[in-house]
């Protein structure tokens, strides 16, 4: 699907999924028939019941998109949030694991969820108090009203960074609003050969790159805690 659709604008695509997009109607069909003509071209045929148009969100990959940007889609988080808390090291790799693919909308998450990447770090389970809390103040921040606006390129762009010995980040703002976050949490392989100087900037870069060649980067700020 990737090569089918690679060079049409406002297409997106995710393995078998398509997305088509545009400021306003006109150019939307405009780029649909476009795709549709491509489609008839190769021959792909679109299932009836797995497509829609003309709305103005949807939900993809376990996000909720629309004119504003996106955010997570609260009845992907449903299971994640209403769960029991972790029993066993695998229950909890699991927790850990839908967290992070959320964590761009958890303020410094490394370092919060420090703690509970220490318990897998020392194989063997334990549970206190103080886990449970941390848990449940990280599944909070994923029921919060925070959104991720859409990347302009008519916009000045600004990154943000910050380290510290437990994580680094990264932030790409646009009129003052975050479009696109990026963070790391370090073990002792990563703090054998990263600097925390340069770490959270050079990580970030390799994810934002293509947005920052069509933008001006405004200005950018490393922030290091010790």
């Amino acid at each position: 699907m990737n090569t089918i659709a690679k060079d049409l604008e406002g297409v997106e695509t995710y393995q078998d999924d398509v997305i088509v997009h545009a400021a306003d109607k006109a150019t939307h069909d405009v780029r649909l028939l476009s795709l549709l003509k491509r489609f008839s071209e190769f021959n792909v045929a679109i299932h009836p019941d797995k497509y829609t148009f003309g709305v103005p969100s949807f939900s993809c990959l376990g996000y909720i998109v629309d004119g504003s940007g996106f955010k997570p889609d609260t009845n992907r988080l449903s299971p994640l949030v209403n769960a029991p808390s972790p029993t066993n090291l695998q229950e909890l790799r699991s927790v850990l694991g839908a967290l992070q693919y959320y964590s761009r909308f958890i303020p410094n998450f490394a370092k919060h969820a420090s703690c509970l990447f220490d318990v897998l770090s020392a194989n063997q389970f334990c549970w206190s108090s103080n886990h449970e809390k941390t848990l449940r103040v990280l599944l909070g921040y994923l029921q919060s009203s925070a959104v991720l606006k859409p990347f302009s390129a008519k916009h000045h762009s600004t990154i943000i960074t910050d380290a510290s010995p437990t994580g680094i980040g990264a932030i790409l703002e646009q009129c003052g609003r975050p479009v696109n976050v990026d963070i790391l949490r370090l073990n002792e392989k990563h703090l054998l050969y990263i600097g925390l100087s340069n770490g959270s900037i050079s990580t970030f870069l390799d994810q934002t790159s293509p947005l920052l060649l069509i933008t001006r980067l405004e200005s950018s700020c490393i922030i290091q805690q010790n």
